[in-house]
């Protein structure tokens, strides 16, 4: 059995480790060598498989430059083939239609051209390929080179907006054209032989090229740009690209000032990574850039890497496999021993240092050691207490069938948790929440038990006090619901002689200024008779509950009478009254017509007060799931979302106090709302501030009474 000096270290060697430490073995040095090496050998595969990949994507970038280079010079070439075809030992300065039909068959051979046209000296087209172009003057493009008209070269614009020249629209230098728009490419030469001073103007098709680029590279590989060689793009596979932009391809146009090929590894705008090849044509001033998504060309060197894993990763795991189990099996003793000393220290600190009181028993239940809380507690010293029973603690509060169920529900669970009432040293008597448990060794058998006691005194106090309050509270609020209902009823017995007396009076002959008077009297008599009335059901209900009398009734009937009893109060305020019974509603169901009615006549009441002008709508309709609904809604001043949760709070106000423009106690809707659940159903709100509310009480539908 441990006793108190079993939770604190005899001497400061204990809390440190054991001194004899055991280092890793050669073995498992050379492992971490080995591994070491793997990795830094893997490390540098990698790199040199990534290297090589980017050098195959840059070659391959300026392999389809060649290629794509190759493919628009020679439609470039067959343009100005065609361009030297047309007529040349015949004038045709002046000729239109017949020598438009000539360019039509020129244009047959020719898919990437949209048109072929004749201008002359005075920028007129002519003849066209396309009879729509005749007659319009050629747009001031700016074609490059820049060369006199007769210098034999063809030259290429920029693009232009639109299908072709007869609706060609020239965008500014500082504008270019949007991405998504339709456009064109003019290039121009001059007409040869005799037809000198006339010039040949040929429009391209630009999805001819897009066609034959997406052909050859897909979009996910990269794209493909075609530059002027002052860096205008005229063409590109890129769908974000505008044609017409300046130095789109990045440091291509820098490049090209010292080699008309190349490749580079660059950043587009936006921070696109690509690779980019470039050729310029060798006979055209035209410039192909091929951009390959990086990321695309890493894909390759990625799934070289993974296959390279497949390989390496098994050996690095069967050797780090090898590490750990020699290291665990050199560490295994040390951490145990290390877990026993920490454990050790932890017992120690939390029987020293928690609020809670620890006392520590044989099996038998002598006392071996107590923690300072428990000093406290108790009032006791640990020696006073080591060796006694804690009988020694009895307040004879209980009695001897308690402590019997305590130390069976020990010897069966070995755990027992419940209050319990000791003695302290001076005499005066504390509560304790008291915990205890029995600790088993490896045998099986108990070695001591542990009570964990929670000083609850002052708690015990608390709850005292805070149930004499209640009950003084409670108290207080019978008092002031009698007081409430003793004066209601006293009020009402003389509110109703002043009522019969005016009536009266209004019998007699008087003039029309007391017939006036007598009416305010008894409208402010019957208002207050009201609020009596209100208050008086409401303080009842406070003080007796609600006792239902089931019976039948008709709900369509009680609702036409109630109607009748608000008639002359909506009529008053040239409210329409209006009731609606749908097809399904039932003739006769179970329940309290009293209840029933009192609930509506508040809703009511609620709906004529609050309603200056509009109607007022009563449906009944009937819900299989959930019973009878019988809806209130109105036009009057809504309710604030804010205040819809608390409006069937007793003396609670639909307006701001300061802004009251209504009278009432604010009884009307909480006696409509008890109402309801009392009767089993519920009372809900739907309300927009200045367009209406509507109120729906819903009754459960009670089962038919048995018969015989």
């Amino acid at each position: 059995m441990p006793n108190a000096t079993s939770y604190k270290p005899s001497s400061p060697a204990e809390t440190l480790l054991p001194g004899k430490k055991r280092q890793p073995r050669a073995l498992i040095l050379v492992l971490i060598l080995l591994i070491a090496g793997w990795l830094v050998a893997y490390a540098l595969t990698l790199w040199s498989l990534r290297q090589t990949t980017l050098e195959n994507g840059l070659a391959e970038s300026a392999s389809l430059a060649r290629s794509f280079e190759r493919h628009l010079t020679q439609t470039l070439e067959m343009i100005e083939m065609a361009s030297l075809s047309v007529a040349p030992e015949q004038d045709i300065r002046h000729a239109k239609h017949p020598f438009s039909a000539q360019l039509k068959l020129l244009l047959n051979q020719a898919p990437y051209l949209r048109s072929i046209s004749l201008v002359n000296p005075e920028g007129i087209i002519i003849a066209s390929s396309l009879q729509d172009n005749v007659g319009t003057p050629l747009p001031p493009i700016d074609f490059y080179p820049d060369a006199p008209q007769d210098t034999p070269l063809l030259r290429i614009g920029l693009p232009l907006r639109g299908r072709d020249l007869y609706n060609a629209e020239i965008p500014g230098l500082t504008q270019p054209l949007a991405a998504d728009e339709a456009f064109f490419l003019p290039v121009i030469r001059p007409a040869p032989g005799k037809n000198a001073g006339l010039r040949i103007v040929a429009t391209l098709n630009p999805d001819y090229f897009l066609l034959h680029f997406q052909q050859l590279m897909p979009s996910t590989a990269g794209f493909v740009q075609v530059l002027r060689h002052d860096g205008r793009l005229l063409i590109s596979s890129w769908p974000q690209d505008n044609p017409s932009a300046p130095e789109p391809a990045g440091a291509v146009h820098q490049q090209l000032a010292s080699a008309d090929f190349g490749e580079m590894a660059q950043s587009l705008d936006g921070g696109f990574e690509v690779l980019t090849g470039y050729r310029t044509s060798s006979h055209f001033p035209v410039v192909v850039a091929i951009h390959l998504n990086r990321a695309h060309v890493l894909q390759r060197w990625q799934s070289e890497s993974r296959r390279l894993s497949l390989i390496v990763f098994p050996i690095l795991l069967a050797l780090t496999a090898a590490i750990l189990m020699i290291w665990r099996r050199q560490k295994r003793l040390e951490e145990k021993e290390r877990e026993l000393l920490e454990q050790r220290l932890l017992a120690a600190s939390l029987f020293e240092a928690t609020s809670d009181g620890v006392l520590i028993t044989t099996p038998d239940g002598q006392i071996i050691t107590s923690n300072p809380a428990y000093e406290r507690i108790s009032g006791y010293s640990a020696d006073e207490m080591r060796g006694r029973n804690p009988r020694m603690l009895s307040s004879g509060l209980h009695d001897p069938a308690f402590f019997q169920t305590l130390w069976q529900a020990v010897e069966s669970t070995g755990h027992w948790q419940g209050e319990i009432v000791n003695r302290h040293k001076d005499g005066h008597f504390f509560h304790n929440l008291l915990t205890i448990n029995a600790v088993s060794g490896p045998d099986g058998r108990t070695h001591h038990l542990i009570g964990v006691a929670t000083d609850i005194t002052q708690l015990k106090a608390n709850e005292a006090e805070l149930k004499s309050a209640r009950d003084r509270a409670e108290s207080a609020s019978h008092a002031k619901s009698v007081f409430l209902g003793t004066m209601s009823h006293e009020l009402r017995t003389p509110m109703h002689g002043v009522l019969g007396m005016t009536e009266l009076l209004l019998r007699s002959p008087m003039g029309e200024r007391q017939t006036y008077q007598l009416k305010v009297i008894r409208s402010s008599a019957q208002r207050l008779l009201g609020i009596l009335e209100q208050l008086l059901d409401y303080t009842d209900f406070e003080a007796h509950g609600i006792t239902l009398s089931i019976s039948g009734f008709d709900p369509r009937q009680l609702l036409s009478d109630l109607l009748a009893e608000f008639a002359p109060q909506a009529a008053h305020k040239s409210l329409q009254l209006k009731c609606t019974f749908a097809p399904d509603a039932p003739a006769c169901i179970l329940g309290d017509p009293l209840r029933v009615k009192q609930t509506l006549a508040n809703l009511l009441s609620n709906a004529v007060k609050f309603t200056e002008s509009g109607s007022i709508d009563v449906s009944l309709s009937l819900d299989p799931a959930t019973g009878l609904n019988i809806a209130v809604s109105d036009t009057g001043i809504g309710i604030a979302t804010e205040r819809q949760n608390q409006i069937f709070e007793a003396f609670t106000q639909i307006e701001d106090s300061a802004n009251r423009r209504f009278g009432g106690l604010g009884l009307g809707l909480a006696l409509a709302y008890r109402l309801a659940h009392a009767m089993g159903g519920k009372l809900s709100v739907n309300s927009v501030p200045g367009q209406g509310s509507c109120f729906t009480l819903n009754l459960p539908l009670l089962p038919p009474p048995k018969v015989g």
